[in-house]
């Protein structure tokens, strides 16, 4: 567990809570977004449609949770807690873990992929623009946590695939031209 601190550092004196008044209500506003129906999710039938909207619903509760059991682990609460705590979190691998996790359920589907990327992103740009003046170490983590994060979703693997074997034979004309 990590090492709680429960006074505030005087460097961070955020207005407002990283879970309560950031994380949550971009979950929230992402959740109607998907639930609204108004996404084009790049499928044809109905049924997938509801799998996609179902798994994206999950997928942002499953995001809640992380965070929500981060707070309790890393009690960067600014609620009897240290915010500056935060970017221990965001800066660490559970947090990497938690953002690979929540974006590789949707590896196969770029529309989802990229709306779980934008919920991602909108948490921590909201994080870096609320905390830069009350608390710059944390507003840093949430800039260096930006440039992280994957600018687009993993290839498919029948692409991974052929880009290997494109490889493959660029390798062996390689080596034949060095005989």
């Amino acid at each position: 567990v990590y090492k709680r601190q429960s006074s505030l550092s005087e460097s961070c004196k955020p207005d407002v809570d990283f879970l309560r008044h950031i994380a949550n209500p971009v979950i929230n506003s992402f959740m109607l977004t998907v639930e609204s129906g108004q996404l084009n999710l790049g499928v044809e039938s109905q049924e997938d449609r509801k799998e996609i909207t179902q798994k994206l619903i999950s997928s942002l509760l499953d995001l809640r949770k992380g965070l929500i059991n981060a707070e309790i682990k890393y009690n960067f609460s600014i609620y009897n807690g240290n915010p500056e705590n935060i970017a221990n979190y965001i800066g660490g691998a559970e947090w990497r873990e938690l953002v690979e996790v929540t974006l590789s359920e949707f590896k196969d589907n770029e529309a989802a992929w990229k709306l779980m990327r934008d919920a991602v992103l909108t948490i921590l740009n909201r994080l870096a623009e609320k905390y830069s003046s009350k608390c710059p170490t944390v507003a840093k983590a949430a800039a260096d946590a930006i440039e992280r994060l994957p600018k687009e979703p993993p290839k498919k693997s029948l692409e991974r695939e052929e880009e290997a074997q494109e490889s493959d034979q660029t390798t062996k004309s390689e080596a034949e031209n060095d005989s």
